[in-house]
């Protein structure tokens, strides 16, 4: 018998960590599923800074006093014509990397229960937003889902991330690089290293944050990024969440940061995660432009993954768009899908009409879910 009961706030994460956890655990595929930035770790972080002015919501279903679903959410409205739209939004959609509802095992049974009970239960909404990887277990789980009861599911928006696999040693991993490549990581570490002490180091531990996050702020200041805006000290709400989040991390023994200096001189930085699925998470990464011709972010990652492989790590996520500087590794990369599920309310009737009909206010690709 499946049950369902909603928890207010962010209090309420930490006494569901260890189920919200084990659940992500039984979705997870490689870079065909959900990643750590699903985790409540990753949540708690969100809840202390880019969503502490919301209303906070988590959906948890259970069958036999054991969680099998958690769905956490906040609120937002969004203008629209001729009625705002309330929108519902999986916490993730504020700042997140591979997506997926968290039910256990993908189950088709509790994600429709979940679903629908959404609509029921949880106050007034109009249109549930969250996103999954395409070809994941829990895009299959919604499809049918989505089929089965007739919910008024369409796809929004879609982003392609790149990733690579890194085999079983960095020698195997650089001779299959192109040949430009692999003379331009090796010119640049020579170079760098004529140049003064090149130094690498691994951060993990809570005593090795303060300094690491040092560090970053020194590299992002000198990074092309801040004159743009778009460094993480250029952003305070950013520098807030990852402030918090790279300190929760290193204490749950998630946080796998990677540093390189020159004569102690910090030149670049990989902020990253390892969730111990095999997979690992390139949330940030920068380098001090004054270095720019020396490549210091490739010889970065040659460290880097040097040291994942030897730690167990086959797959390298990316995250984010398609950027050259990453596409000069690998040519693999997956979609992931965001999800409209549309209410029944007459502004969600309303924004599911003209989603078919292609005047939606949201992008609209020809890639669909379900009608």
């Amino acid at each position: 018998m499946l049950s369902s009961r909603i928890v207010a706030g962010s209090q309420g994460y930490e006494p569901l960590a260890s189920d919200w956890d084990r659940i992500l655990r039984s979705c997870s595929n490689g870079v065909r599923g959900p990643d750590e930035t699903c985790s409540s770790v990753w949540a708690r972080a969100l809840a202390r800074t880019l969503l502490k002015q919301s209303d906070l919501q988590t959906f948890v279903v259970s069958e036999h006093d054991a969680v099998v679903a958690v769905i956490p959410t906040y609120r937002s409205t969004a203008p629209a014509v001729p009625l705002n739209r309330r929108e519902l939004r999986a916490i993730t959609e504020a700042n997140a990397g591979r997506r997926g509802l968290l039910v256990l095992n993908d189950d088709v049974r509790v994600m429709g229960y979940a679903l629908e009970q959404l609509q029921r239960e949880l106050g007034q909404w109009d249109l549930f937003l969250f996103t999954v990887v395409e070809g994941s277990a829990s895009h299959a789980a919604l499809t049918k889902v989505a089929q089965d009861r007739a919910l008024r599911v369409r796809c929004v928006g879609t982003n392609e991330s790149p990733f690579i696999e890194l085999g079983t040693s960095w020698d195997a991993l650089l001779a299959a690089l192109p040949k430009k490549m692999r003379w331009t990581i090796r010119k640049s570490e020579k170079d760098l290293a004529a140049k003064g002490r090149l130094e690498y180091e691994e951060v993990t531990s809570p005593a090795q944050v303060a300094p690491f996050l040092e560090a970053v702020y020194a590299i992002e200041r000198k990074s092309w990024k801040e004159a743009s805006g778009t460094s993480i000290t250029a952003q305070t709400q950013q520098q807030e969440f990852y402030d918090i989040f790279v300190a929760l991390a290193a204490e749950h023994g998630r946080l796998s940061a990677h540093l390189l200096r020159l004569d102690g001189v910090p030149l670049a930085y990989i902020l990253g995660v390892n969730g111990g699925d095999g997979v690992f998470l390139d949330l940030k990464e920068s380098f001090d432009n004054e270095w720019s011709e020396h490549s210091p972010g490739h010889v970065l990652k040659r460290f880097a993954f040097e040291r994942l492989i030897s730690r167990g790590v086959t797959l390298y996520d990316f995250m984010g768009k398609c950027e050259q500087y990453k596409m000069r590794w690998t040519d693999r990369t997956y979609k992931v899908l965001t999800i409209a599920l549309f209410n029944r309310s007459v502004a969600g009737s309303l924004g599911y009409l003209r989603s078919k009909l292609g005047k939606s206010s949201m992008p609209v690709p020809d890639y669909k879910v379900a009608i």
